[in-house]
């Protein structure tokens, strides 16, 4: 897997609705992207595949997401007690703390944070593909998500189907 293929790859990924193609700041940040996950994934395309293929489903790669600028709904909002809400998913990747430091969990948010988060989603889809060995990309799509290896995901059909396309082309 070359890295020139990774870029190619996410440069031609859809982008977000708030987000404008072909600006410098929109390709900066997926080739930062493309490169920490290759990086992360080291030569397996698999794994890089399929990190890239949840967080074009997670966020889009929204620059303002990938930065941990969250709105509303966006980023599994939980209203506190005193009237603050909290947003319990960070980043690209919508990763949830899940046992992580503070230092680790807080190196996921802020505009320099994408190696962190590719590290991070690229350890978490290594985990799903050894603990859902049986069953298959499918299993591994449905465990990052925190649904175990066989139980149905909404949406797991056009997550495989994007890791599919973008295995093809790596």
């Amino acid at each position: 897997m070359m890295l020139k293929a990774v870029i190619a790859v996410v440069l031609a990924l859809p982008v977000w609705k708030q987000d404008v193609r072909g600006t410098p700041e929109k390709t900066e940040q997926l080739t930062a992207i493309a490169t920490s996950v290759y990086r992360a994934a080291n030569g397996d395309p698999d794994v890089a595949a399929l990190t890239l293929a949840l967080g074009q489903h997670e966020s889009a790669y929204s620059i303002r997401i990938t930065r941990g600028e969250c709105r509303g709904r966006e980023c599994d909002p939980r209203r506190l007690r005193d009237g603050t809400i909290e947003y319990r998913a960070r980043g690209a990747w919508q990763l949830h703390r899940n046992g992580l430091s503070d230092a680790a969990w807080s190196a996921l948010l802020g505009p320099d944070s994408i190696d962190a988060q590719a590290t991070e989603a690229v350890r978490r889809v290594r985990s799903a593909f050894a603990t859902c060995r049986a069953q298959g990309t499918l299993g591994a799509i449905r465990a990052y998500a925190g649904n175990g290896c066989t139980k149905p995901l909404a949406g797991e059909s056009a997550r495989l189907a994007t890791f599919e396309s973008i295995r093809r082309r790596l």
